[in-house]
C-alpha cells in the first residue's frame, strides 16, 4: 500500500464542490500550464497579477484542491486576495484516484518544478513561497509542509486532518513551519475532536498554529472562501524564510518506515 492510500479521499469527492469547470474560458491573468515530471506530464493553473509583473518579486501560494476538484477552482477562490496583494497563485491538478494521490505523496517534485518554471518567467520572492490545501489537498499540505519546511514559509489547511493520526510526520520538519488551520464545526467528514488532536500534535512539537473553528460551517470551503482566504493570508504573510529556499530530496524508505 502506498503512503497515502486513504479511502476517505474517494468519499470526499462528493463534497468537493467545484467553483468552475475546466472547459470554460479562463479569466484574465490565468493560464493553464504543463510541466514534465519523470515520464509523465502534469498540469497546473497559474495566476500572475498584471500590475505586479516585472516590477518587484512577488510571493507565491501553491493552492491544492480537494479530491474530485481541480486547480482552477482554488485559483479562482484565492484570486481576489492575490490580486489585491500581488501574489502569484499556482493551482496543481491532481487526478481523482487513490493511485494519483499516492503518486503525489511519493513524488511531489513536480510541484517544485512548476514553481521553478514560474520563476523563470516572473519575479518570484523565493523566501515567501506558501502552501495551501483544502480537504484531501489539506491533508497533503500537512505532509509536504512538514517534509519541505525549509522551502515553504508557512502553510494553511481547511477541512483536513493529519491522516490516520500519523503525527510523527511533523518530526521530519527541520523548521517549525507555521500553519493556519480551519474547520467547520459541522464538517461532514472530520470532527473538532480530530482537528484539535492534529493541532495539539503540532503545537506540542513547537509549531505555531493559527486554529479556527468556524461555527455552523460545514466541509464546503467555497461557501466561505472569501473570509477564509483573507484570514489565512493575514496569518501566512507574517512569515518568510531566513535564507534561500531549499527543497530537500525525500527519503521515501525512511518516511514510509516511520509512518507505518
Amino acid at each position: 500500500m502506498g503512503l497515502q492510500k486513504m479511502s476517505c479521499v474517494v468519499a470526499i469527492v462528493v463534497l468537493c464542490l467545484c467553483a468552475s469547470g475546466l472547459g470554460q474560458s479562463l479569466p484574465p491573468g490565468v493560464e493553464k500550464k504543463n510541466v514534465k515530471a519523470g515520464d509523465t506530464q502534469q498540469s497546473y493553473f497559474l495566476y500572475v497579477p498584471e500590475p505586479g509583473k516585472k516590477t518587484q518579486p512577488m510571493p507565491v501560494i501553491v493552492v491544492m484542491h480537494g479530491a474530485g476538484g481541480n486547480g482552477l477552482e482554488q485559483v479562482l477562490a484565492w484570486k481576489p486576495v492575490a490580486e489585491e496583494n500581488k501574489i502569484i497563485l499556482i493551482g496543481p491538478n491532481v487526478k481523482n484516484s487513490v493511485a494519483d494521490w499516492d503518486q503525489l505523496y511519493d513524488h511531489p517534485e513536480w510541484i517544485h518544478h512548476a514553481i521553478d518554471e514560474t520563476g523563470k518567467q516572473h519575479l518570484v520572492d523565493g523566501r515567501r513561497i506558501y502552501l495551501w490545501g483544502y480537504s484531501a489537498g489539506g491533508m497533503f499540505t500537512f505532509y509536504l509542509a512538514s517534509m519541505e519546511s525549509r522551502y515553504f514559509a508557512a502553510a494553511g489547511v481547511h477541512g483536513g486532518i493529519i491522516e490516520n493520526a500519523k503525527y510523527q510526520m511533523a518530526d521530519f520538519a527541520v523548521r517549525k513551519v507555521p500553519f493556519a488551520y480551519y474547520i467547520g464545526t459541522r464538517d461532514q467528514w472530520w470532527t473538532v475532536k480530530q482537528t484539535r488532536a492534529s493541532k495539539e500534535a503540532l503545537t506540542s512539537r513547537g509549531f505555531n498554529v493559527h486554529y479556527v473553528e468556524m461555527q455552523g460551517a460545514d466541509h464546503n470551503f467555497y461557501a466561505r472562501s472569501g473570509e477564509i482566504t483573507n484570514d489565512a493570508w493575514k496569518f501566512m504573510k507574517q512569515y518568510s524564510l531566513d535564507g534561500e529556499p531549499q527543497f530537500d530530496p525525500l527519503d521515501l524508505a525512511k518516511i514510509k518506515a516511520a509512518l507505518k
